[in-house]
Parts: C-alpha cells; structure tokens; sequence
C-alpha cells in the first residue's frame, strides 16, 4: 500500500495542515478540490501521488520525507500516550471507573499506534466490568485489532482480554463460556522465550487459577487437580491473591476425596497469610472450607468454632456470596446436630446473600430442601425443582445429576410418576457424564425397569 494512503498518513496529513492554522478550503485549487484534500486527510478514498505531492507543497511540508516525519512522529509521541493510558489504568483499577472512563474519551490515541488502540480498548473494557456486555465489546475491539498485527501478540493483550472476557462470562454465571475463554486466553499467551521480554506475565497466573475455579466448578475435576498441580511446582511465582485461591480450591478438592487431613494441612498456614495481608474474601472462605473439613469428620466443635470465625468476618468481606455461603454451611451443622429450625433460618439468611452466585444459591436450595425431606417431603421437592431448573439454565450437568437422585429418592414414597420421571432423567444425565468421562466412548441407554402400581395414573 502507497504510504500516502494509510491511516497513519492521514492522521498526520490532518496534524500538519491544522498546525498551519489553514483549512481545507484554504488548499483548494483547480485539480485538488475540497473533497480530495478531505479523502487524502481520511482515507477514504484513494488518492493519487501527484496529488498528494501538491497538498504537501500547499501545507509546507517535503513529501518524500513523509516516510521518516511519520516514524520520528510514532517514536516521539508513543511513549508519552502509553504513560498516559497507564495512570488512566490506575485511575480504574484503583479510584474511580467511572472518572477513568471520562479521561479515556477525551485521549485522542492515532489511528496507526495500534498497540496503543488496543490498550486504549482493553482499558476501556476494565472501566465497564459492572456492565458486562459494553466490557465484551471493548475486549472484542482490542484482540481484533491483535489479530489484524500479530506482532502485537508480544505484548499479552489479548491473553489479559481474554482472562477479561471470562471473568464476564463468570459474572453472568455462564461457566462454560469463562472456561472457554480462559484456554484461549492461555493459547494466546506469550512467555519470555518466545518474545525476549515478559510484558503482563501475571496474566498467565491469574488465567491458571480460573481454569481451576471455572473446571471445578463444572465438575471438571482432573482439569482443576492438574492445573493445581503445575501451579504449586511455580507457586513462589504467583502473588498473594494467587496463592490464597490455590488453596481454596485444593482444599475443596481434597474434601471431595476425602482427604480431610490434607484440607486441613492445606488450609492453615494460609489462613495466617490471608489474615496478615488483610485479605478477608479468602480469609472467610478459608475458614468456612476448614469448619465444613471439620464437620466432614465428624468433629461438630472445631466445625462451629471455624464457621463462627468466617461468620465474625462479614463486615469486611466484599463479596457477599461468601458470608451467604458460610450461613449455609452453618446451617447444614445446626441441622446435623439436629436442630432444624435454627438450620432453616441461617440457610435462608444465606440464600438471600448468594442470589448472584449460581452454585453457591443451588448448593443453599438443596440444603434447605434436606431440612424439609422428613416433615414436609413436598416442600423439599418444589425447593429441589428450583435448584434443578437452575442448573438446566446455566448447563451445570454434574448438579443436575446430583438433584435428579436426590428428587428420585424423595418422590419414590410419595408420586410414582415423578419418581419415575426423575429416575429415568437421572440415568441419562449419568450416562452422559460417563460417556464425557471416558472421552465420548458411548454407552447405550437401557430400558430402565421403572415402578408401576395398579391405579397409578399413566405414565407421561
């Protein structure tokens, strides 16, 4: 492409002639109308050499020295914008969004600076994370114009966007959408050797750990342990937040295996670093996972004791999922110790801080609906269909199949054909997961024997 019809030439075609103080009607003459001075300024349409040459003869300016003017300009002005972006970045990140946001627009970033324009809508993305879906357009603006200049790869933008768009896609409690992101994010990821430098390399780090959160969340367990498991060999790389989240999430798996005194091991030396450092969101969330340890082995004193201590932390904790998720678990002890009503109430005080939170609001339903499987069965059943709706809105397979056995072993006493319905749905959830399991080998669906007493009406 001729250099006079670029972007960035326009740009500076444009610079130049306003420095002159004249306007395009100023430069006008037979053979250079206003439209082809206002095309050579924008691009718009491509305009020939010979007149381009005289529009620089009009404006003062040496035309075959417009090549090195442009890099000279790009060299000299880059690193002043960049600087600029960066305090813009501190302003979102650390004062206001809202105030950084203001200060975006009124940056004029030239066209041609690309790795600028990219950085430009990568911060505007973080000034929108309340609004999800203006945050994904900005990301999408910026990783397309990556994608238009590979050579920007280097600079890790668009793995930082996509970490972004994951987050957003978690926030809309959409899993499988954050995962995704999260590997394309990983996939786009520039480490040192590859490039000789190392710009963002937090960002590997922080997409790592929502691969963790994001797979275990979906039941993915084996992609969460192996992650874990190649964290923990770099872990003197990773910062604090980093480190507290891997122990949250081994620790929740430990659990799930039953390796509690493992959890444990896990947990305490660094609920001494959340609590040095001040971080209070990890800080109850360590505390609630060591008081359920404790409750899993039986242990109901040391349980209260540690969920107690998470419940002392609400007041500090910003996200409210996590105090709505320790009311729970002190629910579940209270009704494992056989006190029903106060069990009751401390679940429903935790299900109105978890709305927000797909897994955690699921995990309160059907802890509520245990409390009532004995002395209200139809009430646990309506609480259970909620909960099932839920994860059929959001595709959260490994809990709908855990809710399909819990709605089958309820119903059976009570309504055969829902018990069969359940039953026969639970069956094919299972097979399912298993066929995901062993890497789609395919099981075939067997006619269940499902109950059927005389009187009963039909089958649906």
């Amino acid at each position: 492409m001729d250099f006079w019809n670029t972007a960035e030439a326009a740009e500076f075609f444009r610079k130049m002639r306003l420095k002159t103080g004249l306007r395009q009607e100023d430069i006008a003459e037979p053979g250079l109308a206003v439209s082809t001075v206002s095309n050579i300024e924008n691009k718009k349409i491509h305009v020939s050499e010979k007149k381009v040459r005289r529009y620089c003869e009009k404006i003062g300016l040496d035309f075959d020295q417009v090549p090195k003017l442009l890099e000279q300009r790009k060299v000299k002005e880059e690193p002043a914008l960049k600087i600029r972006l960066k305090a813009i970045e501190t302003v979102i990140d650390c004062h206001d969004p809202k105030l950084g946001r203001k200060m975006l627009k009124k940056l004029e970033i030239p066209p041609d600076f690309y790795e600028l324009q990219a950085y430009y809508h990568y911060i505007f993305g973080r000034s929108h994370l309340q609004n999800q879906r203006k945050a994904e357009k900005a990301f999408f603006r910026a990783i397309e114009t990556i994608k238009e200049h590979p050579e920007l790869k280097r600079t890790n933008l668009q793995a930082a966007c996509y970490y972004e768009l994951g987050r957003c896609a978690f926030l809309q409690n959409d899993l499988n959408q954050a995962l995704t992101y999260t590997e394309l994010g990983l996939n786009s990821f520039m480490k040192k050797k590859q490039h000789g430098n190392n710009e963002r390399a937090d960002i590997e780090f922080n997409l790592l750990i929502c691969r963790v959160i994001y797979a275990r969340r979906l039941g993915k367990d084996g992609i969460a342990k192996q992650t874990l498991q190649n964290m923990w060999k770099r872990v003197s790389e990773a910062n604090t937040e980093i480190q507290l989240n891997m122990a949250v999430e081994q620790a929740q798996i430990y659990n799930k295996e039953q390796m509690y005194e493992l959890a444990i091991e896990t947990i305490l030396p660094f609920i001494d670093l959340a609590r040095k450092e001040r971080k209070y969101d990890r800080l109850i969330e360590l505390w609630s996972i060591l008081g359920t340890t404790y409750k899993k082995m039986g242990d109901f004193e040391q349980a209260k004791c540690c969920l107690k201590a998470a419940e002392k932390l609400e007041k500090n904790v910003q996200n409210k999922a996590f105090t709505g998720h320790t009311y729970i678990e002190l629910g579940r002890l209270y009704f494992a110790e056989g006190e029903t009503v106060q069990a009751k109430k401390l679940i429903q005080k935790g299900l109105k801080l978890c709305k927000k939170d797909v897994i955690k609001y699921i995990y309160g339903l059907c802890s509520l609906a245990e409390c009532y499987e004995q002395e209200k069965p139809k009430e646990a059943i309506s609480l259970y269909e909620q909960a099932l709706e839920i994860t059929k809105q959001y595709q959260l397979e490994q809990q709908q199949q855990k809710i399909l056995l819990r709605l089958a072993m309820v119903t059976e006493p009570i309504n055969v054909v829902k018990y069969n319905h359940y039953l026969e749905a639970y069956y094919k959830i299972s097979v399912k997961l298993e066929n995901q399991r062993k890497g789609e080998q395919q099981l075939k669906y067997n006619v269940l024997p499902l109950r059927h007493k005389s009187g009963d009406p039909p089958l649906p």
